[in-house]
Order: structure tokens, then C-alpha cells, then sequence
């Protein structure tokens, strides 16, 4: 579908913002279909006349065709807004998991309105010509309203990464400040040990007091004791 072509590029520029990890690997199915949908044989006739893979490929020309559809073509009109139906709803699940609620209530106001645009056509209320001005004018409401969408969340987006990198630096402050006081209450706890051994130096000096050495163990030469057996009697002595 049209709207959903264009939705990719702009449903690309939310996952850029918000998961670029996912923005490289995730496409939305129904864009894909979408453009699938636009090489088939029997939609030959509204080639040129209507943008079958991409709105954004409205020509002059195209704007300038005042043709009612012809009854092959009518036809070929209601097959192409029903592949269209199907397309929708092969990506459902895809823009549920990936894009914003607001982005979804978007494309699906867009669907809606090319859909109207599409019984106008078929039942040749309007012109080719006609169709394709309302085309690129959904086109641009949609483009517009989700762009205005993606700048918001990017600006969301910001404001929570400045918020995290400030609660880091406030948390990497406060442990440099908790290790600064803990150091400096190390430093004067040593320091007062010192003032205190030096006082308690100063005043033994001052009232000449002798610190008697600690006592000495005596030395004591170690004891032999020799035994000798004598018959049934062990005779020993010590030295």
C-alpha cells in the first residue's frame, strides 16, 4: 500500500532513534508486500496512471490524466485495493511490536483514506488525475504528522539520555567524595594516634619516669639424663 511504502521509511527513522541494533535487521513486512504486489502482470493497465509501488512516484503526468477508469481497469482497481487489504495485514504484528501507538493510529487514518479514495476511483466518481492529488495528499499529512511523531521521540529520547549521563556523573561524584572523606578521616585518626604517643612521651619525660624493660627469661642449660640397665634394676642419673 501506498501509505504503508512510505511508513517504512519513516517507521526506519523511529527505530534508528530508539533501537538502531533492530533498525538493521527488521523491516515491515507489508511495505515489502506492498512492492511485491506492484510487479504483477494484471496491474499493467494502472501502471502510470496510479502509483501502484510508491506515492512519492506521483509525476505530472499522472496528476494531469483527467481518465475516468475504463471497466479492465475498474477491475484491476478493486484486485489491487484487495491485494492491498491482504498486505495490511500481513505486517499487523510487526508495527504492534515495532512502532509507536501514535505512528499505528497514523497509517491506519492513512489506510482508511486511500480506501475512499479507491471506491471514488472505481466507481469513476473521480479521475485518475484527481485520485492521484488525493493521494499525494494523504501522503503528505501522513509524512508530515509522523515526522512531527519521530522529532518528538527523539527529543524524549535525549532528554533520557542527558537524565542517565547526569545520574551517573552524580553518582560517580558522590563515590570520589565518600573515598575523599574516608581518606581524610584515616589521616586524622593517625594523626591522633601520634599526637597521643607523643604526649604520653612528653609527659613521661617530663616527670622522668623509667620504663622498666621487660623481664628477661633466665637461660638454663639443658638436662641429660643417662639410664643403664644393671640385671633387673635401670639405674639413671641427670647432669
Amino acid at each position: 500500500m501506498q501509505s504503508l511504502s512510505l511508513l517504512s521509511v519513516m517507521g526506519a527513522a523511529l527505530l534508528t532513534t530508539a533501537l538502531p541494533s533492530v533498525a538493521q535487521t527488521v523491516q515491515d513486512p507489508s511495505a515489502q508486500c506492498a512492492k511485491d504486489l506492484a510487479t504483477q502482470p494484471q496491474f499493467s493497465e494502472l501502471r502510470g496512471k496510479i502509483p501502484l509501488a510508491d506515492s512519492r512516484d506521483i509525476t505530472f503526468a499522472m496528476l494531469a490524466n483527467d481518465a475516468l477508469p475504463t471497466k479492465p481497469e475498474r477491475d484491476a482497481i478493486a484486485a489491487w485495493f484487495s491485494g492491498l487489504e491482504q498486505c495490511k495485514s500481513v505486517g499487523e504484528s510487526f508495527r504492534q511490536a515495532n512502532y509507536p501507538p501514535e505512528v499505528n493510529d497514523q497509517l491506519i487514518a492513512s489506510i482508511t483514506a486511500l480506501n475512499e479514495i479507491g471506491v471514488d476511483l472505481y466507481k469513476g466518481r473521480i479521475s485518475f488525475g484527481e485520485a492521484d492529488k488525493r493521494i499525494a495528499n494523504v501522503r503528505d499529512q501522513l509524512t508530515a504528522k509522523v515526522t512531527e511523531i519521530v522529532q518528538q521521540y527523539k527529543k524524549e529520547i535525549e532528554a533520557q539520555r542527558t537524565q542517565a549521563a547526569t545520574l551517573k556523573a552524580q553518582a560517580e561524584n558522590q563515590r570520589l567524595q565518600a573515598a575523599t572523606q574516608a581518606q581524610q578521616a584515616a589521616s586524622q585518626d593517625e594523626e591522633l594516634r601520634l599526637r597521643r604517643n607523643q604526649m604520653i612521651m612528653n609527659y613521661l619525660q617530663a616527670n622522668k619516669v623509667q620504663i622498666a624493660p621487660l623481664p628477661q627469661p633466665q637461660y638454663r642449660s639443658p638436662v641429660i639424663t643417662n639410664c643403664s640397665q644393671n640385671g633387673n634394676q635401670t639405674n639413671c642419673f641427670s647432669r
